[in-house]
């Protein structure tokens, strides 16, 4: 499921646009934190790596979300 985090982070980078991937980080960051303090308390390590695996499908839907203004942006 990560692969697809990546794989924009990639396309992001090379677009130089740090400042949209700055905004989708904060995002995931924040429903990590929120994963942590729900998941850890009743499902210890396994609801640590839920809210890894959380942060990582945050990370792919905010930078998907925001793809398709780089592409319109890109073919002016």
């Amino acid at each position: 499921m990560s692969v697809w985090g990546f794989q924009l982070d990639g396309i992001f980078i090379g677009a130089t646009r740090t400042r949209t991937m700055l905004h989708a980080m904060s995002v995931s960051v924040a429903v990590f934190v929120m994963g942590i303090a729900t998941l850890v308390p009743f499902f210890g390590n396994h609801g640590l790596w839920g809210a890894y695996f959380g942060f990582m499908v945050a990370r792919a839907v905010t930078l998907g979300l925001a793809y398709p203004a780089l592409e319109r942006s890109i073919s002016r």
